[in-house]
């Protein structure tokens, strides 16, 4: 596959699926934007090009992909990397967030542990001392304890998957929570 610059991506080998993460190459202006825009919860703040918007204030791209054993792209996450102070210091350390991200059907729950694998393992790697992501992905819909409420069961899961491996909610959001229309 042409600009996917790890020659060596990790496997996440399961009974029934096979999923690898590959580091992407921004070498193509439209080549990350394409690949990543059929996948599901697919967002502007995924893109190559807020990618280099933020570049312009700090932060580094690391654009992942995750391949089913066929090469078909399943999964995907623009994570971003900075440095930061620590309390004024000259002691810097690493953040990484990844907004509105990953995208993914996260209903899998194979490929739901291989992205979360991979990204606790990625983040470690790259020194960092923290890891947000922000998948654009609801946990439930309409007022909650309401006749209308609808959990929405991928959400749950993901958030039960997160719990369980210790991820704690933050409550400094940096994306909106709702969206309201208004008429």
């Amino acid at each position: 596959m042409p600009g996917v610059n790890n020659p060596k991506p990790v496997n996440i080998q399961t009974m029934t699926r096979s999923y690898h993460l590959a580091t992407f190459s921004f070498d193509d202006p439209d080549r990350w934007d394409n690949a990543i825009a059929h996948l599901p919860g697919a967002h502007a703040l995924q893109t190559q090009e807020w990618a280099r918007v933020k570049a312009m204030v700090g932060w580094k791209a690391h654009p992942l992909l995750w391949e089913d054993a066929e090469g078909q792209i399943q999964a995907a996450a623009l994570c971003l990397q900075r440095s930061v102070s620590l309390g004024g210091f000259a002691l810097r350390a690493n953040v990484m967030y990844v907004p509105r991200g990953p995208m993914a059907n996260w209903a899998d729950p194979t490929l739901r542990e291989a992205i979360l694998d991979d990204l606790q393992c990625f983040a470690k790697k790259q020194g960092a001392i923290f890891l947000k992501i922000d998948p654009d992905l609801p946990v439930g819909l309409g007022i909650p304890g309401a006749e209308e409420d609808q959990p929405q069961e991928a959400g749950l899961a993901l958030q039960e998957s997160l719990q369980k491996r210790g991820w704690v909610f933050s409550g400094e959001q940096i994306q909106f929570r709702n969206t309201v229309e208004v008429d």
